[in-house]
């Protein structure tokens, strides 16, 4: 299968895997096979949708909207007319917007330049400002996440997301990129995802939360090509080496005053002290 990749990443799953070693022994050969754990790479291919597949997201977004609003939900405008129309939040998001946008063909224009140290320190300040005022952004969208949280464009939004995971997901195997959810219609596929949880597949578990957030950002527009997914990547893998960091400072903690407990217990108390002597 051969198609345009958006983006791809690794999941490492533990697995028994056979290893072989060959050693001589007496001046004969022998062959010693073992069993081990170990993790074992698999890259997950996010593909870049075609321009058929765009359309098709595009019919269906507009179904699911229609279907909320029969449901009952209301749309985003109603909501925003009724509650926001007098606030300067929705104007203040659409100016970052504005400016998220304009740091992203900037990174970009600068990565087309001579890579020298000078340049790789502006694409580095203009990756921090751009992740700093995400940041922003998405703190105005979650201080009204309750109120926008049940409009039928919410609701159209999370399905299309869904869309985008169960068609374009990948992985790769026998150097052969095969779909990550097996059947030809949403309904087929999202019950494919459905198999793959009730297993507890742990390539899925593994790979689930970053395709969903990946496909998140690809459809509200703050990453569209494969550039965009190397800055938020890195960034990515720096907060989870910094959430691993603090894992292991709390464990490390942890065991210290374990011991410091086990240590107090091992010292009598006083009065058994008094007593013995």
């Amino acid at each position: 299968m051969s198609f345009k990749k958006l983006h791809s990443f690794v999941v490492k799953i533990e697995k028994e895997v056979e290893k072989t070693e060959t050693r001589q022994e007496n001046g004969q050969e022998i062959t010693v096979k073992t069993k081990v754990m170990e993790k074992v790479p698999h890259t997950i291919v996010l593909k870049q949708p075609t321009r058929k597949e765009k359309q098709n997201l595009s019919v269906f977004y507009s179904v699911q909207n229609n279907k909320a609003v029969e449901m009952g939900l209301l749309p985003k405008a109603v909501i925003v007319q009724k509650f926001l129309k007098d606030s300067g939040d929705d104007k203040e998001r659409s100016e970052m917007y504005k400016k998220l946008e304009s740091l992203r063909n900037d990174y970009l224009r600068v990565g087309t330049l001579e890579k020298t140290e000078e340049n790789e320190k502006r694409q580095e300040a203009i990756s921090d400002e751009f992740i700093s005022l995400q940041k922003k952004v998405s703190d105005i969208e979650s201080s009204y996440s309750s109120l926008f949280g049940h409009t039928a464009e919410n609701h159209a939004q999370n399905r299309a997301i869904t869309w985008l995971v169960l068609f374009l997901s990948h992985i790769e195997k026998d150097g052969n990129l095969q779909p990550l959810f097996v059947g030809e219609t949403f309904d087929k596929k999202e019950e494919s995802l459905f198999d793959l949880e009730d297993s507890d597949d742990k390539i899925y578990f593994g790979a689930i939360d970053r395709l969903s957030y990946y496909f998140s950002l690809y459809f509200t527009g703050r990453a569209n090509t494969t550039e965009d997914f190397k800055v938020i990547e890195e960034n990515y893998e720096k907060e989870l080496a910094l959430e691993k960091e603090e894992e292991e400072k709390l464990k490390k903690e942890e065991e210290e005053l374990e011991k410091q407990a086990e240590e107090n217990q091992e010292i009598p108390p006083v009065e058994d002290i008094a007593k013995t002597e």
